[in-house]
């Protein structure tokens, strides 16, 4: 069994552990990492599961990709110039203000 996208990435950047899904909360955290590691990481996480990630910004000093996952999404944003990683999580449900379909049972407003 795979681990989920999110966790992948979370363990290769080892920036911070994951104790479970990152489900309905957005979350972000911020490493200093020179730009070619984070880019390699990008190519990492995309090799390992075959998944071509969602480009949102290439520039030559900024590269910010998302990678859609089972329980949500991952962005990954590179800076050349801050030496930065950024990894933001959430799921696309709490990233539009949407109730997720099993509250929505029980509090359907």
């Amino acid at each position: 069994m795979h681990a989920s996208p999110i966790a992948l990435l979370l363990g290769v950047a080892g920036l911070f552990a994951t104790s479970g899904a990152f489900g309905e909360t957005l979350r972000a955290r911020t490493a200093t990492l020179p730009f070619d590691q984070c880019l390699e990481i990008i190519n990492e996480v995309s090799a390992e599961f075959d998944a071509k990630p969602f480009g949102l910004v290439n520039t030559e000093n900024e590269r910010t990709v998302r990678f859609k996952a089972d329980d949500g999404y991952v962005t990954v944003s590179c800076n050349r110039a801050d030496n930065k990683i950024v990894l933001s999580t959430g799921s696309i449900s709490a990233q539009a203000g949407l109730q997720p379909a099993q509250d929505r049972a029980k509090d359907p407003r």
